[in-house]
């Protein structure tokens, strides 16, 4: 990378292994390129299924570090170097490692933490829950600004962290696309979608607690006693 070369964002995550918050940043990495930004991919290691889905316009710096927290010296460094005019990271750790590098380098780059868990359904040992709590209390009001991808997490991160609502913007994820609508007009051979079956609901996401599927399985409960009612 030339030392010249202006950055008009740094978007920092682990990798891009297949997961959400790495989809949504890589979708909104190929549209700020788009619109003729310059784009950096700041990943710990550059990895992942997702890897293939970037735009060839999008800038990958892989930091090549064998642990998130390994890569504090690389990171401090490139912050240094190139100075993006603003840095937007995902998932708790990358957030407090974004907060924390940036005052490390002494960055004038503008932090976007983006939270996109109700981080108080995260199973943690309970030393490691009370650090993080307090890590995210602490920090992410360090940063220019903060963003939830649904009210339902602004409203977890105010009561988790003891944070001001005025602090959160909510920003759903980038879901919507081209590619989306297109496949929407695919036809599609399965019996479950047949005419002559009940309505299907689609729920796509990891099995585990902060996901509350038994949220959602008591929901149909619900709404199976009202029907046979």
């Amino acid at each position: 990378m030339n030392v010249s070369t202006k950055v008009d964002l740094a978007i920092f995550l682990p990798s891009l292994e297949a997961g959400g918050a790495e989809r949504a940043l890589t979708r909104l990495a190929n549209h700020f390129v788009e619109q003729g930004l310059q784009v950096d991919m700041v990943l710990i290691q550059a990895c992942g299924a997702l890897l293939k889905e970037l735009s060839e316009q999008v800038r990958v710096v892989n930091m090549e570090a064998h642990s998130k927290y390994a890569c504090v010296p690389k990171f401090v460094r490139y912050l240094r170097k190139y100075r993006p005019k603003a840095l937007l990271s995902s998932l708790v750790l990358t957030n407090l490692l974004a907060v924390i590098c940036n005052r490390l380098a002494g960055s004038v780059t503008r932090v976007v933490v983006r939270e996109a868990s109700t981080l108080s359904y995260l199973r943690r040992f309970a030393w490691k829950k009370w650090l993080e709590q307090t890590l995210v209390r602490t920090l992410y009001p360090q940063a220019s600004a903060m963003i939830a991808v649904s009210q339902g997490v602004a409203n977890d991160l105010i009561n988790y962290a003891r944070l001001s609502e005025r602090m959160i913007e909510v920003i759903p994820n980038p879901v919507i696309t081209e590619e989306l609508l297109r496949q929407t007009s695919e036809k599609v051979n399965h019996p479950w979608v047949n005419s002559n079956q009940p309505p299907l609901v689609l729920s796509v996401g990891r099995l585990v607690p902060e996901k509350n599927y038994e949220l959602l399985l008591r929901a149909f409960a619900v709404v199976r006693e009202s029907i046979s009612a």
